[in-house]
């Protein structure tokens, strides 16, 4: 899987940048985009909230939104990692 950045914005009150990708081929697991984006940013996959994965109808396209967070206090004060989420990086670390 290929990601093309699209747009990235700043957000310092919440301290992180949402960032819009776009990925060519069939649409991506969250898992796999989560390690993707982990491995381009060089945050831990704690600080990371993949928010939306909308494929384009009629391609063979998907934009991908993402929140990038500074720290992990921020991403748990606006955005808690969620049960299932949480496994899921036990389990692959």
């Amino acid at each position: 899987m290929d990601l093309k950045l699209l747009r990235e914005e700043e957000n310092k009150l919440l301290n992180r940048k949402k960032v819009f990708y776009e990925a060519e081929g069939p649409t991506p697991k969250r898992s796999e985009v989560l390690e993707k984006i982990a491995a381009l940013t060089g945050k831990d996959k704690k600080l990371i909230s993949v928010k939306k994965i909308s494929p384009v109808y009629g391609s063979a396209k998907a934009i991908i939104e993402v929140n990038v967070y500074e720290d992990l206090e921020s991403r748990m004060k606006y955005e808690p990692i969620k049960e299932e989420e949480g496994k899921e990086n036990e389990a692959k670390e």
